[in-house]
């Protein structure tokens, strides 16, 4: 981050302590900064911003949070069952995401275009040949998944449907 400066400087240690020696939490403080980086003003992250972003356990659970309550309400309907496809129950393990294609519903595929935005970039899209598909790349398909698995314990919207369908 060259150029930039934290206010206060005591800020670089707050991320720091909040980042912690836990496990998978890099992608948590990539989120936290790049929506930090969002509210800057010239070249300084504030301390204020980071905390109106949730800071490194809240950026994520914020955003998704925002994304979903400007959705309609079928929309909504349709981010649930999205979403349950896209997690893969752990069984007695952490849950994981998982790689679906690209459904035909177009709420569905509202959603996805959505959660995908750069400004909100919880959701990927990509393509995936199916299996047994010809080198011609005839069969290529595309496909949406969840950015970061951080998403699937942070978000209780996500995990409420998860446990819920268990």
């Amino acid at each position: 981050m060259a150029g930039l400066s934290f206010d206060p400087p005591a800020l670089v240690d707050q991320i720091l302590n909040d980042v912690g020696a836990q496990e998978g939490r890099l992608p948590l403080l990539q989120f936290a900064l790049k929506e930090t980086w969002e509210k800057r003003q010239g070249d300084r992250l504030s301390a204020e911003a980071y905390t109106e972003v949730g800071g490194v356990t809240g950026a994520i659970e914020k955003t998704a949070e925002r994304a979903y309550a400007a959705l309609t309400p079928a929309q909504q309907d349709a981010a649930r069952c999205l979403f349950l496809r896209l997690v893969t129950p752990g069984e007695g393990q952490e849950d994981t995401r998982a790689r679906s294609l690209i459904p035909d519903d177009p709420q569905q595929r509202d959603v996805i275009n959505i959660f995908s935005n750069p400004r909100t970039r919880l959701l990927v899209t990509g393509y995936t040949a199916l299996q047994g598909a010809s080198q011609a790349g005839n069969d290529v398909r595309a496909t949406v998944e969840v950015a970061h698995e951080a998403l699937i314990r942070r978000w209780p919207t996500l995990r409420a449907w998860v446990d819920a369908k268990s």
